[in-house]
């Protein structure tokens, strides 16, 4: 633990310009650390300034923190990511291979605060929502997450505490990223440089696909599949054609389903028949697998879709013509 100034003094510039957004405290680029120090320095020494963000801390970065100051001994770079909200509001600063915290987050985080309970369990439901919908979409505009917490948890949120809640996302480590006022799901970005571009222009003037509550909920497990008709159809075949167990016939149609959502190209799925000693005695059969593997990928939701199947939005299109 450390003085508040002490940990304010050791922190980056853009991280105190960070903090005095977050705070509204007002600055000038051209203003020097010292003087961003000074000005952050009343707000970041009041423990009741932590009020208004301990709704938006999760059990498991309480319990990171709770860990550290317990231990006095940090964990490593996954748990660095889950702290480093703290560090953008100016209540904690790593300093080489070393954490400050500020005796003022150390003492706060180690009371009880049962009045804000409820507000931190609402953030957090909420959190599950944007979560579902960035593996469901890909991409969508944050407004989405909200109406479906709203609608299905029969919640009203203020325009502040959505803002609120934005401003809270930008700052945490998440599974998703803002990009204006859309929400991108972090693997998004690790396809390659021009994926998000590519997917904004498949998703344009394409409706939503809006998921019943548990059906959405679902898409917490980012690996998620959905294992209707087709993909029991899928698994049947492979069983009684190829005369593997059902269990190792489910884990090919699990795999094929993913390949499915990602539309990869037939090399790939040749390879995973490969890798599975899979093979067919005659053309017959080989052209009924693809049969059943375009069934499946014809009835696999889509993030260029915006969460629709290929046959839902064919059908949706046809139906407004």
């Amino acid at each position: 633990m450390a003085g508040t100034k002490t940990v304010l003094n050791a922190m980056s510039k853009q991280n105190l310009e960070w903090a005095c957004i977050f705070h509204s405290i007002e600055f000038k680029e051209r203003e020097t650390k010292a003087v961003l120090v000074e000005k952050l320095l009343p707000t970041v020494s009041d423990e009741k300034s932590l009020d208004a963000f301990y709704p938006y801390m999760s059990d498991e970065e309480i319990g990171i923190l709770k860990h550290y100051l317990t231990h006095k001994e940090f964990a490593g770079i996954w748990d660095d990511a889950k702290l480093r909200i703290f560090e953008s509001i100016g209540f904690m600063c790593r300093k080489g291979d070393d954490i400050i915290i500020s005796d003022v987050l150390a003492n706060y985080i180690q009371k009880p605060h049962y009045s804000l309970e409820q507000k931190r369990r609402q953030f957090d439901l909420i959190i599950r929502y944007f979560t579902a919908c960035s593996n469901l979409y890909g991409i969508f505009p944050y407004d989405l997450a909200i109406d479906y917490y709203c609608k299905y948890e029969h919640k009203r949120l203020k325009k502040r505490d959505i803002l609120d809640i934005i401003n809270i996302i930008y700052a945490k480590f998440l599974p998703f990223e803002p990009e204006d006022e859309f929400i991108v799901n972090a693997e998004v970005y690790l396809v390659d440089d021009d994926f998000c571009e590519e997917l904004f222009d498949e998703q344009a003037n394409k409706p939503y696909a809006i998921l019943p509550k548990s059906e959405l909920l679902n898409y917490l497990d980012k690996d998620y599949v959905p294992k209707n008709k087709y993909y029991r159809q899928m698994s049947t075949f492979l069983s009684l054609t190829c005369g593997i167990s059902k269990i190792e016939a489910d884990d090919i149609a699990f795999e094929l389903s993913h390949m499915a959502r990602a539309q990869v190209d037939t090399d790939m799925v040749f390879e995973l028949l490969d890798d599975f000693d899979i093979c067919f005695s005659d053309q017959l059969q080989l052209n009924s697998f693809f049969a059943a593997y375009q069934n499946l990928c014809n009835n696999t939701r889509l993030w260029h879709n915006c969460g629709h199947t290929p046959n839902e939005l064919r059908e949706k299109m046809l139906r407004e013509k």
